[in-house]
């Protein structure tokens, strides 16, 4: 949060606000950095599962991942240029 761009509390979801809450006291930069790595494992198992879950379901094993890997084909954007979504 910046001085520039201020977040209102009612923007905030309940896990926002929850973490707010719990670390209203402030936290040493130690503790920060403890608490970054706890938060990024948290998201990193969560997208695992459903990587996980989508290759169950898509009955894919390695071998299915890494040739739907190799078709993969990046595009390159400008700074500042919008994504669009093709879902």
């Amino acid at each position: 949060m910046t001085s520039n761009h201020p977040i209102f509390l009612s923007q905030l979801n309940p896990a926002q606000l929850e973490l707010l809450q719990l670390f209203a006291g402030g936290l040493t930069d130690e503790q920060l950095a403890d608490l970054k790595r706890t938060l990024l494992d948290f998201k990193f198992k969560r997208i695992t599962s459903l990587a996980d879950q989508f290759a169950t379901d898509k009955n894919w094993d390695s071998d299915d991942i890494a040739a739907d890997a190799i078709d993969i084909q990046r595009s390159t954007y400008k700074h500042g240029q919008k994504l669009e979504s093709k879902v």
